[in-house]
């Protein structure tokens, strides 16, 4: 019994591992149709039945549809150069709009650097008016490394200097 069970699921899953296979048509020199589970060797053109197309028929799909595209303008009366030329300011024109977004993206990320410096410095002169505000004994380090404690004529100097600085950064 679980012999016939296991050929019955084995015989179940034929049919999909036939399915995923792919198969690629394609005319021979003499003009004869031919298909495979191999694409054809040299530059051939074939196609894809089943499953995805590869890279290499899709470009020989976009070749056949330029030299459509050629021979259709041809008809109209437009030449190669007159495509050519539209397709170069095309890209021109492409490459400036890049340029000029990544100008702007280089100002706006300028800016933002800018206003994070602008941030700190204000932080810093606020905390510092905040100093002067409280009042107490304040001393500021000299050349030497030594204490030099302020008198209130430095207090209300550094005050006003404190309120310039808050002024400056902070608007």
């Amino acid at each position: 019994m679980n012999k016939l069970m296991l050929l019955a699921c084995g015989l179940a899953l034929l049919p999909g591992v036939a399915m995923s296979t792919d198969v690629y048509k394609w005319k021979d020199a003499s003009g004869n149709i031919r298909y495979s589970d191999m694409p054809p060797s040299g530059n051939t053109p074939y196609s894809l039945i089943t499953g995805k197309k590869p890279e290499r028929a899709k470009a020989q799909e976009d070749s056949a549809a330029a030299a459509q595209a050629d021979a259709d303008a041809a008809k109209s009366g437009m030449t190669g150069g007159d495509k050519t030329g539209a397709a170069s300011s095309k890209e021109i024109e492409a490459k400036k709009r890049k340029a000029e977004a990544e100008k702007q993206q280089k100002q706006e990320q300028q800016k933002q650097e800018e206003q994070k410096i602008r941030d700190q410095n204000c932080a810093n002169a606020k905390s510092n008016l905040q100093n002067y505000k409280q009042g107490g004994r304040m001393y500021k380090f000299d050349d030497k490394g030594e204490r030099q404690y302020l008198d209130d004529k430095d207090i209300a100097s550094g005050l006003q200097k404190a309120q310039q600085e808050v002024d400056q950064w902070c608007n």
